[in-house]
């Protein structure tokens, strides 16, 4: 078991450092100086310190919250095969934030993570109740779990189809993707990430003419290009 720690380890500081070295082309000691206490200055010092460096640690920290939920999830239930995706936790979380943008959106925006915790205890109630005290265990959960999976997966496809402009942004999301090229729509206004670390934002196009504003082309609602 040591070793296996060791090894898991080593494997993670060897990835974090590959991806330090090529997410720039600054030299590694300024990355380092950037990462404890040199503040930003040019342009690539700025995306690095704001854009590789933010990214990495939520990286580090959402993956090993998921270890650490299946950890749990396979200790309390003794079975090997429990995980967010084999019990249908996940399309449960996906679903409630999908339902949450549609019906109230406003609440979605600010307390989205709130909707998905509901929506992941819910599916997660509903399979042990499935599952039984005996089943628990052994296969029955698993099945459970996979059955709800694929029905809440579903579930949330109809929740995208039925309204795509108020959840399609949502789509590439659950994917585990931000660089999305129809963007997000924001409080203020449309914007989309870039794989590059910078942002673009669609505005609109005004005048002002004897004290007044005239809009001469609106905010876009959504970008065409690939976003890339």
């Amino acid at each position: 078991m040591t070793t296996r720690i060791a090894l898991c380890l080593a494997a993670l500081v060897a990835a974090t450092l590959i991806h330090l070295g090529v997410s720039s082309p600054l030299p590694f000691a300024t990355k380092w100086a950037l990462a404890t206490s040199l503040a930003p200055d040019l342009f690539e010092e700025v995306r690095f310190y704001h854009s590789v460096l933010p990214r990495l640690a939520m990286a580090l920290l959402a993956g090993a919250a998921l270890g650490l939920s299946g950890a749990i999830m396979q200790e309390a239930t003794q079975n090997r095969l429990a995980s967010p995706m084999t019990l249908g936790i996940s399309a449960g979380a996906r679903v409630g934030l999908y339902a949450a943008t549609v019906i109230v959106p406003g609440l979605a925006a600010a307390y989205g993570e709130w909707f998905a915790l509901a929506g992941a205890s819910a599916t997660m109630a509903l399979v042990f109740a499935i599952a039984g005290r005996q089943g628990i265990g052994g296969l029955p959960i698993v099945l459970a779990g996979m059955a709800l999976n694929l029905l809440l997966s579903a579930v949330a496809v109809a929740l995208i189809i039925m309204n795509e402009f108020y959840v399609r942004h949502l789509f590439v999301w659950g994917a585990g993707d931000l660089t999305q090229g129809a963007g997000f729509q924001g409080t203020g206004g449309v914007f989309r990430l870039r794989s590059n670390g910078t942002n673009e934002r669609g505005l609109a196009i005004a005048t002002i003419a004897n004290q007044q504003v005239r809009v001469i082309d609106p905010a876009p609602r959504g970008f065409g290009g690939a976003g890339f």
